[in-house]
């Protein structure tokens, strides 16, 4: 193989098809042997796969579900771990078997502390199991970092070459492309039904045309080019899969729009009904813009430092085309903390490659400053089309200036949510309580004023804070091991990502040292979630690489045992993964599709599966309760037709105690869990209304119970009140529902039933107050209505004669 020959960085990229000027293209599989390239795959497999992974396929999907309950994260954590461990077992089989290089750096010694600090705190949780796993749709306990820190490992060990890291930053930012285009679909939303009957056939032939075209270009045109043909095929294969997903998905649309008569068609080929924010953000594969805007930090930085250190004038093209991606879906995710942490690290990739550029011949290209001068436009264009919205979550100008409002809005319930998290941190703050288990301690921790600023219904499991998060959850010494560890990476590659004179070679480094510093950013103001944090932990890995130290290890003396001890191990975790999964896919089947006793076997085979997730075990509850309301209704029914029916009172009678069993054992297994005690305080309402007013006595016991677990719980104390009610002490039915209505005005059923209880009190002109603040509110609330007519009912007869009070 001839030499290559060096130029400098900023001299004029040769042409695709000067082959002779060309840089030699060196595999970054090179010298792997079979075990490390089963690992490589893996690892490059998780980098794609991790930020695509959803489990709802839209028109692709047979039954029109998807395949879990959650559809986002779950699916995640499930292909992170499964790929980690299939990579780390065959790295360390080839490593038995043949013996090999083992690289180490002195900051893997702090990785190792780390992991110990979290095993210690996980024993003295408040919750073991919930600090093991992670709370059900964010799963950051100690598994998934102990996913990271693998991750970590690998990146280290695999990442031994400049050309290896710049494969894997490759596919970071192919899969950073994919997400944000999808993310800018959602953004676009909708065309009008006449463009989408145009768009539809042509999406098809795009689908059918563009991959046939560029394999054929790669088969016959691009031999003496690799990284051009590399291109090719990359882009065949997201055209066809893309392709297929979204002509399909707008096929779905279509015929919708059509049935229902609708003027415009949806783009997203997912049809994901209502979303809890506004339409028209990006959300993409995340759920949510928040999470969304996270990620992107990390593809926004590692491809620009790909375009800055890329010789091959197609590839430098495409990853400017991502950096368009990227910037404009950014922007209309419209997440403020997102934004701070891509501008943190555009800063430092502009004084990166300032420096390296000193003394050198690089220079922008041209293709450069067209991209940057578009990219500049890109954002301001999308920046001054949203601030002429009336919308406020929606206007980059309102979000900006939000930034620096600290008494209202989401910025004012953060503070309480951070509040709350100090008074848990004063509590215990060395040991924490145990990872991911801030949804538990909230309720014991909130101000009253969050509950009047975000709702009742509104139950912080994240603090938005990542140190705090942390400090809650392992203690203030896992902030310091945790942010040690960052600081020590970043510190250790500073001088070679910040050096002067390196010319452009270092900008792919520069990349990841920004994403790193941009995300740690980001997480002083938004959520740590396994699907994006993985990248910071691998980020961090292969920063490190390049100046790690190889040990050579020889093989293992009893490379047979060994290798089937390994493969037992693999084998059992992709079991349980597969398990993990496959119990939420059964939990979505209980929630989604099954009814009655069929829905309840249902969730009882969803908790054998996966008997550790608490809202599997909450759920079972729920199920036996709607099974107590039917029967116990059938009942009440033929009581007033006066036949009364034995049987669907016994059946009845079964449901309540299996109701009842499974939220006692709930809240055996997490007592902390106030949704529980609300849920479990109804049913007996409930089993009171329909078959005996006793039951309303042990509503209130339980009611008291769910109290001491969350003081400003105005949900549990409504349960508490209407129980009260029912059994005539209108005392303690006002006392609870003016605390409730108290702690938040808009809680609408709250008032109503505190009209109700101040009426049968005798307090007519306070129960008419409560009844007009509910229908102003509300025009047309039955409850307040009818409350509102038996006051005017019982006014008419008093003033007739007719009737005492």
């Amino acid at each position: 193989m001839a030499k290559k020959r060096k130029r400098p960085a900023g001299a004029k990229p040769a042409r695709s098809g000067a082959a002779a000027k060309r840089p030699t293209h060196v595999s970054p599989m090179s010298t792997m042997d079979v075990w490390d390239r089963i690992a490589w795959i893996f690892l490059h497999a998780l980098v794609v796969l991790v930020p695509l992974a959803m489990s709802n396929f839209g028109p692709l999907s047979g039954n029109g579900l998807p395949i879990t309950y959650d559809q986002f994260d779950i699916l995640k954590v499930f292909v992170q771990r499964g790929l980690v461990l299939l990579a780390l077992g065959s790295w360390i089989i080839g490593l038995v078997l043949r013996g090999g290089k083992v690289r180490t750096t002195r900051v893997g010694w702090l990785v190792l502390a780390f992991v110990a600090w979290l095993v210690l705190t996980t024993a003295f949780s408040v919750h073991v199991p919930t600090a093991i796993f992670g709370k059900y749709r964010r799963f950051e306990g100690l598994i998934s970092f102990l996913t990271y820190a693998s991750v970590f490992f690998l990146a280290l060990q695999l990442g031994d070459r400049a050309s290896r890291i710049r494969s894997l930053a490759r596919s970071l930012g192919v899969a950073g492309f994919v997400v944000a285009l999808y993310g800018a679909i959602q953004v676009m939303g909708t065309v009008g039904i006449g463009v989408a009957r145009v768009l539809q056939p042509v999406s098809v032939l795009f689908t059918i045309g563009a991959p046939v075209a560029l394999v054929t270009l790669a088969l016959t045109k691009l031999h003496d080019d690799p990284q051009a043909r590399q291109a090719a095929f990359i882009g065949a294969a997201l055209a066809a899969v893309g392709g297929v997903f979204f002509s399909a998905g707008l096929a779905q649309n279509l015929d919708a729009a059509v049935q229902s008569g609708a003027a415009v068609v949806a783009l997203d080929p997912v049809r994901w009904g209502t979303l809890p924010f506004e339409t028209h953000r990006a959300f993409s594969t995340f759920g949510n813009p928040d999470l969304l805007g996270g990620y992107l930090i990390f593809p926004w930085a590692v491809v620009i430092g790909l375009a800055l250190s890329e010789d091959h004038r197609l590839w430098r093209a495409i990853y400017w085309v991502f950096t368009l991606f990227n910037a404009f879906v950014g922007v209309t995710s419209y997440v403020r903390g997102a934004w701070i942490g891509a501008t943190v690290s555009l800063i430092l990739l502009v004084v990166s490659y300032l420096r390296s550029r000193s003394g050198t011949e690089t220079r922008l290209s041209t293709i450069d400053k067209a991209f940057i001068g578009a990219g500049a436009a890109t954002i301001g264009v999308a920046a001054i089309a949203s601030s002429l919205r009336p919308d406020a979550v929606r206007n980059v100008l309102t979000r900006v200036v939000s930034i620096f409002q600290f008494d209202q809005g989401s910025a004012l319930t953060r503070f309480q949510i951070w509040e709350a998290a100090l008074a848990a941190i004063a509590e215990r703050p060395l040991l924490g309580w145990g990872a991911d288990t801030f949804r538990l301690l909230f309720p014991m921790f909130k101000p009253a004023e969050y509950v009047k600023a975000a709702g009742y219904l509104s139950v912080a499991d994240n603090v938005h804070n990542y140190p705090l998060q942390l400090a809650t959850g392992i203690g203030i010494p896992g902030v310091l091991l945790m942010y040690g560890l960052i600081v020590w990476v970043l510190a250790r590659s500073a001088r070679m990502v910040f050096g002067r004179g390196q010319g452009a070679k270092r900008m792919l480094l520069a990349g990841f040292w920004a994403a790193i510093a941009g995300y740690v950013v980001h997480l002083l103001f938004g959520l740590s979630v396994t699907g994006s944090t993985i990248f910071l932990w691998l980020s961090m890995g292969l920063l490190l690489s390049p100046g790690a130290t190889e040990h050579e290890a020889a093989p293992a003396r009893r490379p047979v045992l060994l290798t089937s001890a390994i493969v037992a191990l693999v084998v059992a975790g992709s079991v349980l993964n597969v398990r993990f999964i496959v119990a939420d896919n059964v939990y979505l089947r209980g929630r989604m599709v099954e009814q009655g006793y069929d829905r309840v076997e249902t969730i009882q085979r969803a908790i054998s599966l996966n008997p550790y997730n608490d809202m599997y075990r909450l759920e079972l509850g729920v199920a036996w309760q709607d099974v107590m309301r039917a029967t116990a209704r059938v009942y009440s029914e033929s009581v007033d037709a006066g036949t009364p029916d034995e049987q669907a009172r016994a059946a009845a009678l079964t449901a309540l105690q299996n109701a009842a069993l499974a939220y006692e054992e709930m809240m055996a297994y997490e007592p902390e869990e106030y949704d529980t005690y609300v849920f479990y305080a109804s049913l007996y309402n409930e089993a009171g209304t329909y078959l005996d007013p006793a039951y309303f006595t042990h509503a209130i016991e339980v009611a008291r119970a769910g109290i001491e677990v969350e003081e400003y719980g105005p949900a549990v104390r409504f349960q508490l009140a209407s129980a009260a009610l029912s059994l005539g002490d209108h005392a303690l039915a006002i006392e609870h529902l003016e605390f409730a209505t108290d702690l938040d005005p808009r809680f609408l059923a709250a008032y109503a039933r505190l009209g109700d209880a101040y009426r049968v009190a005798g307090r007519v002109e306070d129960a008419r107050t409560a009844y007009e603040y509910v229908l102003e509110r509300e025009p047309g609330n039955a409850a307040a209505s009818s409350g509102l007519e038996a006051i005017e009912a019982y006014e008419a007869a008093m003033t007739s004669g007719t009737e005492t009070p």
